[in-house]
């Protein structure tokens, strides 16, 4: 039965290539090839200059998420945090809470910004998922009515590491907290 099985595969290859319809694909001819590294010896074409410049962009913002964290699994101050557009200083945590932290942070104009985190945990359900996609939708409304968004405050831009997901988004005034401890009642 081998016998039989071989036999007919080498019939059937044989009709392929009769037909015009061989296993192996054509070869380009070989003047183009080397026509196209003779072009580009010289020279770089613009398409690879395009592809190199998007490996370097890649490596910086892995270099900018390479984050440090305490025992606790906090940002250490002077730690350095990026996303696609930013790149920012961790200067202190605001708060904490079952959400995630929220740091203070400052970015190379020295403008302060508040970096809310959450902790990539398959434990925990993750939220900031949502609230990235609540954000998006306040952009929309804002290009359309400003004054029905104007007391929201607004995301910047988010990221997200192999340990952490973050979002970039204003400063507001003073916490809840810090209001009450000022206060007497």
């Amino acid at each position: 039965m081998a016998e039989e099985g071989t036999s007919s595969n080498k019939a059937h290859r044989k009709s392929q290539k009769q037909h015009g319809r061989s296993r192996r694909r054509h070869k380009k001819p070989k003047g183009s090839a080397n026509a196209k590294k003779r072009r580009l010896k010289g020279k770089r074409s613009s398409k690879h200059r395009r592809h190199s410049s998007k490996r370097k962009h890649a490596k910086e913002c892995k270099k900018r998420r390479q984050l440090s964290f305490d025992d606790n699994k906090k940002l250490l101050p002077g730690c350095r945090i990026g996303t696609s557009h930013f790149t920012f200083v961790v200067k202190k945590l605001l708060g904490s809470g079952g959400f995630g932290d929220v740091y203070l942070v400052e970015d190379d104009a020295k403008k302060e910004y508040a970096v809310k985190t959450e902790y990539r945990d398959k434990k925990v359900t993750p939220r900031l998922h949502y609230e990235v996609k609540t954000y998006a939708e306040i952009k929309k409304l804002k290009g359309k009515n400003p004054e029905r968004v104007r007391h929201l405050p607004e995301m910047f831009d988010s990221a997200c590491t192999d340990k952490l997901k973050y979002i970039v988004m204003t400063l507001l005034g003073p916490s809840i907290e810090d209001l009450l401890m000022k206060t007497d009642i």
